[in-house]
């Protein structure tokens, strides 16, 4: 159990020791101050909402930050997978923002993307039948993000993946 509604599950196997650190949670009533993280993440929400100031995620859907970008406040109930490509730390904007330290590490050039299923269409995926897929983050941002559906036994294609890749089965 956490703070604010929270309830953080055990990790699934990448508790960042030797690389990636990953975690699931599940919020009611969740109500996160604004903050970032010292290392780039994606959030995979797989159940329920989160309301963003400018925006609102409805699962299934991501929102990817890069090292040291703030975001937030955002609120709601929702089952999550928060994935770090390195072990990463949170640094709270109000503590931050008390310290000249902490203020200097703000990546104010980073960038921030996010994505929810149910705005996006389906789209077919070339050559490969049955398929169809919903792109939440495009390639051209530099990371991507697509949920893909397919039948079963479908062979998924593999596009070289330079710079690593997460896949998660839903």
């Amino acid at each position: 159990p956490g703070k604010n509604g929270v309830t953080y599950l055990t990790p699934l196997g990448l508790d960042g020791s030797e690389g990636p650190e990953l975690v699931r949670l599940r919020a009611v009533g969740h109500e996160s101050d604004p903050h970032y993280h010292t290392g780039a993440q994606f959030q995979i929400f797989l159940d329920g909402y989160a309301q963003f100031p400018d925006f609102r995620l409805e699962a299934v859907a991501i929102h990817y930050t890069e090292h040291h970008v703030p975001y937030g406040p955002f609120s709601g109930d929702h089952d999550m997978i928060v994935v770090h490509a390195k072990p990463a730390g949170r640094r709270a904007m109000k503590e931050a923002l008390k310290s000249e330290a902490l203020r200097r590490e703000i990546n104010r050039a980073g960038r921030q993307w996010h994505g929810s299923a149910d705005t996006i269409e389906w789209e077919p995926v070339a050559g490969h039948e049955g398929m169809r897929r919903k792109v939440l983050i495009p390639e051209s941002a530099g990371v991507a993000a697509q949920l893909v559906t397919c039948p079963p036994g479908t062979v998924l294609p593999e596009a070289p993946a330079p710079y690593g890749r997460y896949e998660f089965v839903i």
